[in-house]
């Protein structure tokens, strides 16, 4: 899930300055005359935390039990955009829909699909209504393998958020969701292309 970084913080770096606290980070990028924490300072501590709890999701992955060990943060992704599908009435997801849900590029869902259809995960169909497309479906091993994930992630992600009370986590949610509406409203050319997850 790492990828390298540069050795000084930037906006395209997911982790902190390696000689430098979060704390001394956002003291160095403060203008002195500045209460408040510019946009710069706040995408280098929204990016440190991604890095951080991705690094900590992959450690937790790493000590599960046999079979969820070596699942790594990309493919319990692409897992839950599957089982999304289904959920939302869809028996089967184009690989094509994944690019763009996951926010990755076709050559790393091909990567991981081939992981997870050579593990017994996922099975490959050929879409009736179009033979260049090719539908994803959960294999009987994959649903139980789902199931293992989610009591994971939800054991994961209260420990990651246990600092926050209600209040905190709704004003959060709504703050990063506020986020994501105003990026999917940027131009496709004011930004560096799609994130390359390895599987």
């Amino acid at each position: 899930m790492s990828r390298s970084h540069a050795p000084h913080p930037s906006l395209h770096s997911h982790a902190p300055h390696p000689n430098r606290s979060p704390a001394q980070k956002i003291a160095w990028t403060r203008p002195e005359d500045c209460q408040e924490p510019g946009a710069v300072e706040l995408a280098e501590a929204l990016l440190g935390a991604a890095h951080m709890f991705k690094q900590r999701g992959n450690l937790c992955f790493a000590r599960a039990e046999p079979g969820l060990s070596e699942l790594s943060v990309p493919r319990a992704r692409l897992l839950a955009a599957v089982v999304d599908a289904m959920e939302a009435g869809q028996e089967r997801i184009r690989m094509g829909d994944l690019t763009a849900a996951l926010g990755v590029t076709a050559r790393n869902i091909t990567t991981i699909v081939d992981g997870l259809e050579r593990e017994g995960l996922l099975a490959r169909k050929r879409d009736s209504t179009d033979r260049r497309a090719i539908l994803l479906e959960l294999t009987e091993k994959g649903c139980a393998h789902v199931e293992r994930i989610h009591a994971l992630q939800r054991d994961l992600a209260e420990r990651m958020f246990a600092p926050l009370n209600s209040h905190e986590r709704q004003a959060l949610h709504a703050l990063l969701a506020r986020l994501v509406r105003h990026m999917s409203q940027v131009p496709a050319s004011a930004t560096n292309g799609r994130e390359e997850a390895p599987a």
